[in-house]
C-alpha cells in the first residue's frame, strides 16, 4: 500500500522506528520543520524527496496516489486541530488512518484490562459497559459488590457487546464467572453511533484491534490495518502492578465543576450528538443489543440499563425525537427482557452544573452521587 505520512518532525523518528511498520511504502511525508525531517527520512532509508512542508497537504492529497493516508497526533500535533486541518484537505475518508500519541498508553488499556480480569476473575459481581458517560460516571468504591468498569470514550454498542462476550463467555482453563449484574450505560444517541465509521475518533480502533483484533466497519480488514504498524508496537504490554481499579481505562481526569469554556461549549457539544443519526447503524445496534440482553439471561446476569444524568442545557436542547425513539426502543426490550432494569439518568433529581465538568459528562463528585443511586437500586432489588 502507498502512505502518505502526516506527522510532527518531532514524532516523526519515533513513528518510523517504532510505532509504524519499517516495510511500509511511504509516497508522501508531511510534516512542519521539512530539514529536519529530511534527516530522519534519511536515516530511516527513505528518500528525501518524499518529505514536504505541512501547507502542502491538500496538494499532496490532490497530486499523489495514495492508499492511505495515516494523520499522526501528538503533543505539537493537537488531536482536534490536525484532524480538522487534514479533513478540510480533503482526505477521503476511506483512505484515513488516525494514530494518536497524546496519550500512547490509551492504546493498551483493554488488553490490560483483561488480562487483569482473567487473575481477578472471581472477585468481581458487576461488570459495566458504555461509552465516556459510562468511564466518567460510575465510581466503584461506592458499590456494595465489586464492580469492573470496561465504559471508555467513544465507545460504542457493538464493542459493549463484544467485551461483554469476552468476560462472560470464559476460554477452556479460565476461571469461572461470578458476576451477578450488569451496568449496560447508554446515551440516547447510542443505538445510531458506530464508532468504526466516524472520521474524527477512528484512532480508536486500534484499541480494539489490539485487544480483541476487531475492526467492525472499519473499511480496511484487520489484517491490512495490523500490517502498518510495528509488531512491537501492537505487541506492548501495559504493567497490572498499581493498576487502579476505579481509573481502569485511565478516563478519570476531572473533579471539577464547568467552568466558563465549558458553558461556552455547551451547546455546540450537543449540535454534535444531534448529527448523530444513522438508520442503517441503529438497525445494526437493535440486533447487537437484544443478543447482549440474551447474552446476560442466559449466563444469569441481571441488566440494569442506565443512562448519565444530564445537565439543564442538554435536556432543553438535544433532539427531543432521538430522545423518544431511544425510549420507545428501550420499551420493546423492556417488554421482552423483563428481569432487565432500565434507570433514566436524565430524570434523576438533585443533580445541577457542579455534579457536571462538561455538558453531559459528571465530574467525580456526580459520579459518586450517580454510583450511590444505582448501588441504592441494587440493594432494594435483592430484597425483592
Amino acid at each position: 500500500m502507498k502512505i502518505l505520512l502526516v506527522v510532527s518532525s518531532v514524532s516523526l523518528n519515533f513513528v518510523l522506528t517504532n510505532a509504524l511498520n519499517p516495510k511500509n511504502d511511504y509516497c508522501a511525508i508531511v510534516t512542519d520543520k521539512v530539514n529536519t525531517a529530511k534527516d530522519f527520512a534519511k536515516k530511516s532509508g527513505l528518500s528525501e524527496e518524499i518529505v514536504f512542508p505541512l501547507y502542502e497537504l491538500k496538494s499532496c492529497i490532490e497530486e499523489i496516489y495514495f492508499d492511505v493516508l495515516i494523520c499522526v497526533s501528538d503533543e505539537v500535533a493537537n488531536y482536534a486541530d490536525l484532524l480538522r486541518y487534514t479533513q478540510s484537505c480533503g482526505c477521503p475518508h476511506n483512505k484515513f488512518v488516525h494514530l494518536r500519541l497524546l496519550n500512547q498508553s490509551r492504546i493498551f488499556v483493554l488488553e490490560r484490562a483483561f488480562r487483569y480480569y482473567e487473575k481477578h476473575s472471581d472477585e468481581f459481581e458487576i461488570f459495566a459497559t458504555g461509552p465516556c458517560i459510562s468511564a466518567k460516571s460510575l465510581d466503584t468504591t461506592k458499590f456494595k459488590y465489586k464492580l469492573l468498569n470496561f465504559g471508555r470514550s467513544n465507545q460504542d454498542l457493538y464493542y459493549d457487546y463484544q467485551i461483554a462476550k469476552r468476560i462472560l463467555m470464559p476460554k477452556t482453563g479460565e476461571r469461572g464467572r461470578n458476576f451477578r449484574y450488569a451496568i449496560i450505560s447508554l446515551g440516547h444517541f447510542t443505538f445510531h453511533w458506530d464508532l468504526s465509521k466516524v472520521y474524527t475518533v477512528s484512532h480508536n480502533v486500534l484499541d480494539y484491534t489490539v485487544a480483541l483484533n476487531d475492526l467492525h466497519n472499519f473499511y480496511l480488514p484487520s489484517e491490512q490495518y495490523k500490517s502498518l504498524f510495528n509488531e512491537k508496537f501492537l505487541s506492548y504490554k501495559l504493567p497490572l502492578e498499581d493498576l487502579d481499579i476505579n481509573n481502569l481505562m485511565l478516563e478519570k481526569n476531572s473533579a471539577n465543576a464547568m467552568d466558563f469554556t465549558a458553558h461556552l461549549k455547551e451547546r455546540e457539544i450537543i449540535e454534535i450528538w444531534k448529527t448523530i443519526y444513522f438508520p442503517k447503524t441503529r438497525e445494526e445496534n437493535l440486533k447487537v443489543f437484544d443478543d447482549y440482553l440474551a447474552l446476560c439471561t442466559e449466563k444469569n446476569v441481571r441488566p440494569i440499563i442506565c443512562t448519565s444524568p444530564v445537565s439543564e442545557c442538554y435536556l432543553k436542547y438535544f433532539s427531543q425525537k432521538m430522545i423518544s425513539e431511544f425510549h420507545s426502543d428501550m420499551d420493546e426490550f423492556l417488554k421482552k427482557y423483563p428481569e432487565a432494569v432500565f434507570l433514566e439518568g436524565a430524570d434523576m433529581k438533585g443533580f445541577d452544573d457542579s455534579d457536571f465538568y462538561e455538558v453531559n459528562h459528571l465530574n467525580l463528585k456526580g459520579a459518586a452521587k450517580f454510583s450511590e443511586i444505582l448501588n441504592n437500586i441494587i440493594e432494594q432489588m435483592e430484597k425483592h
